[in-house]
């Protein structure tokens, strides 16, 4: 609506001042030189009017480096895909703020004609900033703000995206988010056709249709450079279709990535689909790569150019051409490169090359476990282990110091990755960009104390404030969990300790829930303890002294809820049971353990505990229950619970 009132507006000044020139142009014709010099003032009138009526408002600025055009609205943004004479060299452009279209297309005023009516000019969605007559060719630096639900629907077009073509221009900063975008030929999320000029810190998020030359980021790049970009989402072509860059003709591409799925029918790439004559480094991509003809993980078909110090993840899938990193070699050099990811075809598939002409590949790997190939055109195949093992690479000439880095040491495992790449770091959640095959190594002994902090990394450290994250660090069947200070802590539901030696120290451990598995080892004065144990549900503690594994097992009565306290002192296999009246204790072996009962009085009044002939053990000379002597049992009352403890309770 802003746009069309003030394109209005400038009609009626542009009007008047014709109507104003030719009354003076009537009204003074003696005087040759005052007719002349005022038809000079009215015709230098006529020209600012006339640029004028091209020039956009925006939210601020003047276009200038120094005051640039301000885009803060999807009004403003329309706005310059409106205005051409604003897409020249010189014109400079901020994003302010976050641009967020309605999730409804069909509620946005795409054409800018002041009425969201969903006409046919609505349909066909946002208008690119620059087209094949008219090039962008200024400055748009998006200040690290976001466009969201950006949607184009020309799949009649050429040059789709957010800037259709653009000529040796500077666009940094922006991120495209839930894009939804159709085109023709050289589509992509940000730049359809790109001739020379800069792509910095930009991503594009979204799901790309095209024909040819259908890229992720760029459908088409000739000349320029492509450096610290990503894409993510789907992209489906018929040729030449990348999910970064579509079809790379010329310039330079470096420090970027793809998460993007790409489907074609031919020349496809999990980052591009066909490399004429550019460069691409210290690149990867993860996406899987679907197509009839030339799949490749990193490129589908390497035409000439050069790849260096790049990794693919994803899959390749085709019917003839298919490798986990290229899916036909021709001409160019693959340099210091990987893959993982498999691939399949009828004809011509390999763990990284489905075939090589004449091409040359240096110092490049697959992983044969993780892709599932044995064979390749090209490259080394190697296990798993051997591709996190940086001598592997170093052994090949790889740079370590400056573009590569890589975790094989005491608390990490991973694949080579890349050192210009933000990465996430190891154990963090969410999960954003992972270190390719990143595996959080197990530790001999684990520490685990509520009130112990660290500065380290949590991929870099033994001891935790944090039950799981410690248990995260412990190696099944052969470390040890060690359990300090937990304070006053009390853990809820079931743990799993299978396989896992678990230590108690100084500290009681309490747990209102479960044990699966595992042992608990009680040192020093380390006790586990139950807590409310329901009723008549039975409680099972896997207890050793270090030397010797024990059970006991414990049984309550219906109106019982105690919390128990177990520390075992010797080999014990013990059951118990808490009865209305008595504690019973009852067995066929030994009993050298420390075993003390918190019992509520509330929950067995009117019932009181006032001697310790109330606890009882079974003799099966008399196949009765006797009561303990006072040596092995005591009852201390703590005011609102009895505190009831037996020791070395033998022959019961």
């Amino acid at each position: 609506m802003i746009i069309f009132y003030f394109t209005l507006a400038r009609f009626f000044l542009f009007s008047h001042l014709l109507l104003c020139y030719n009354y003076k142009l009537n009204y003074i014709n003696t005087d040759g030189i005052y007719f002349m010099s005022k038809q000079i003032i009215f015709l230098i009138l006529l020209m600012v009017a006339f640029s004028v009526s091209f020039a956009g408002i925006y939210s601020g600025g003047n276009g200038t480096q120094a005051n640039p055009y301000q885009i803060a609205t999807t009004n403003n943004l329309i706005e310059l895909s409106n205005t051409q004479s604003d897409w020249i060299a010189g014109k400079y452009f901020i994003q302010t703020a976050n641009i967020i279209f309605d999730e409804d297309e069909t509620k946005v005023d795409w054409d800018g004609d002041g009425d969201a009516n969903w006409d046919t000019e609505d349909q066909k969605g946002f208008a690119p900033i620059g087209n094949s007559g008219s090039n962008f060719a200024g400055n748009y630096n998006g200040q690290n703000y976001t466009i969201s639900n950006l949607y184009i629907k020309r799949s009649g077009n050429d040059n789709i995206a957010l800037f259709g073509a653009i000529l040796s221009a500077t666009i940094q900063n922006i991120g495209l988010l839930n894009s939804n975008i159709h085109g023709h030929n050289n589509v992509g999320g940000l730049v359809g056709y790109q001739k020379g000029g800069f792509l910095t810190n930009n991503y594009s998020v979204g799901d790309l249709i095209g024909t040819n030359n259908t890229g992720g980021l760029v459908g088409y790049q000739k000349l320029g450079n492509n450096m610290g970009n990503y894409s993510l989402g789907s992209v489906s072509g018929f040729a030449y279709t990348g999910a970064f860059v579509g079809y790379l003709d010329s310039g330079l591409v470096i420090n970027c990535y793809s998460k993007s799925s790409a489907y074609g029918n031919m020349y496809t790439g999990g980052f591009v689909g066909w490399i004429d004559s550019g460069m691409v480094n210290n690149s990867y991509s993860t996406g899987s790569v679907g197509a009839s003809y030339w799949a490749g993980g990193f490129v589908g078909y390497l035409e000439g150019g050069s790849v260096n110090n790049c990794y693919s993840l994803g899959s390749a899938n085709a019917n003839i051409y298919a490798g986990g990193f290229v899916g036909y070699h021709v001409k160019g050099t693959i340099n210091n490169s990987f893959s993982i990811g498999s691939a399949s075809s009828i004809l011509y598939n390999g763990g990284f090359a489905g075939s090589v002409s004449a091409g040359e590949v240096n110092n490049c790997f697959w992983d044969i476990d993780a892709s599932g190939q044995s064979g390749s055109a090209a490259a080394q195949g190697k296990h798993t282990n051997e591709m996190k093992t940086i001598t592997t690479f170093t052994n090949a000439n790889w740079d370590f110091t400056t573009i590569w880095d890589i975790q094989d040491g005491t608390y990490l495992s991973s694949y080579p990755y890349l050192r210009n790449i933000n990465y996430d770091t190891p154990g963090a959640t969410p999960v954003v960009n992972p270190i390719p095959g990143i595996k959080i190594l197990c530790q001999a002994n684990v520490y685990f104390d509520t009130h112990y902090s660290s500065s380290y990394p949590l991929f870099n450290k033994t001891q935790f404030n944090d039950l799981a994250e410690a248990m995260k660090r412990v190696c099944t069947g052969t470390s040890t969990l060690h359990i300090a200070d937990v304070g006053t802590t009390t853990f809820t539901g079931s743990i799993d300790f299978s396989d896992i030696n678990v230590v108690l120290g100084n500290y009681d451990f309490e747990l209102n829930g479960n044990i699966n598995g595992g042992l608990i080892q009680t040192t020093n004065n380390g006790r586990l303890v139950m807590k409310s144990i329901s009723p008549n549900i039975t409680k099972t503690f896997p207890i050793t002294d270090g030397t010797h594994d024990n059970t006991v097992t414990f049984t309550t009565a219906s109106n019982i809820l105690p919390d128990i306290f177990i520390k075992i002192n010797n080999n014990t296999s013990t059951i118990g049971r808490i009865c209305n009246d008595f504690i019973d204790i009852s067995g066929t072996e030994d009993l050298d353990a420390t075993i003390t009962f918190k019992i509520e009085k509330s929950t067995i009044a009117p019932k009181v505990l006032t001697s310790v002939s109330q606890i009882r053990k079974y003799d099966n000379t008399k196949n009765r229950y006797i009561p303990l002597d006072g040596n092995h049992s005591s009852i201390i009352d703590e005011g609102s619970y009895y505190l009831i403890t037996l020791t070395n309770v033998n022959k019961y």
